[in-house]
């Protein structure tokens, strides 16, 4: 996984990898999440992001608005609205 994957796992995203136990800023996490939004990920990192991006805007409202702007609503419920495939 690349960088902005890094970021997330180290902000709490549950993901399938090590933690690199570095500390993690804000700002670093919103770009990262961006950036992994942008890339249309899919399977087991799609949930695993879609869940934390909703239960940041769900429990810090204010701070997810402070980092996505009013635009960051609309692409999280995009993603959270897509649905995976179950796996067989």
């Amino acid at each position: 996984m690349d960088t902005a994957w890094q970021t997330l796992r180290d902000g709490g995203v549950p993901l399938a990898m090590a933690p690199s136990g570095g500390a993690i800023t804000v700002e670093a996490l919103a770009a990262a999440a961006q950036v992994a939004v942008a890339g249309g990920p899919v399977g087991r990192e799609a949930e695993a992001l879609a869940a934390w991006l909703f239960a940041w805007q769900q429990h810090w409202p204010d701070g997810f608005r402070a980092a996505f702007g009013e635009g960051g609503s609309s692409w999280s419920g995009r993603r959270r609205s897509s649905r995976v495939p179950a796996a067989t």
